[in-house]
């Protein structure tokens, strides 16, 4: 939580107003995920208003691009930690006055299960990505008559990458332990596209 403070704290808003829409936006992972969670923009605004009255510009205006790396560092963070875990960091963080509360709020409330790194924890994520893809494809090339369509390698992994991300903002945090392993589970065991929406509705 705190590297979100340390991005607004060693970049400053430039003389002009930038173009916000410049960085790709992050809302396409749903701001329906965070219904019952505090927002990371809430977080990020936050932070921007303490690290401006530190510096005794409490009225300044924060770049916007620092802004949405912020939210998206915390969409990540909030997805990995979970529902529970990043509300009571969340809760605390916006209470907070001073960066020595800020540290008070990390030590009180660590990473569950002191996950440090995204991709190492996306093993169950990536197998239900490729097993639905690989259905996608097959169900696909059976309604046009042809051979499944040949992507490069590269093109493959964007796919799954964006896959895996999807699930990690808009499913994970919303769900408890074993909700989530049931839906990977039955994702990952489906054999058509029917039964892959019928795991989302379970």
């Amino acid at each position: 939580m705190l590297s979100a403070v340390f991005v607004l704290a060693c970049k400053r808003e430039p003389s002009h107003q930038p173009n916000a829409d410049a960085r790709p936006s992050t809302s396409h992972y749903g701001e329906a995920a965070f219904a019952t969670s505090v927002q990371p923009m809430q977080v990020c605004e936050h932070l921007a208003r303490m690290f401006e009255a530190e510096n005794g510009h409490p009225e300044a205006k924060v770049d916007p691009r620092l802004l949405a790396d912020c939210d998206h560092e915390l969409r990540i963070e909030a997805a990995t930690r979970g529902s529970a875990n990043w509300n009571e960091i969340a809760t605390c963080v916006l209470q907070a006055q001073t960066d020595d509360e800020l540290e008070a709020c990390d030590q009180r409330y660590p990473m569950p299960g002191n996950a440090t790194a995204l991709p190492a924890s996306t093993e169950r994520e990536q197998a239900a990505c490729d097993h639905m893809f690989d259905i996608v494809m097959q169900e696909t090339a059976e309604e046009l008559g042809t051979a499944p369509p040949t992507i490069s390698a590269q093109e493959r992994q964007d796919l799954t990458d964006e896959c895996v991300e999807l699930f990690m903002v808009e499913h994970r945090p919303n769900l408890d332990d074993d909700s989530y392993a049931r839906l990977l589970g039955c994702l990952t065991h489906a054999e058509t596209g029917i039964q892959m929406q019928q795991c989302e509705g379970n």
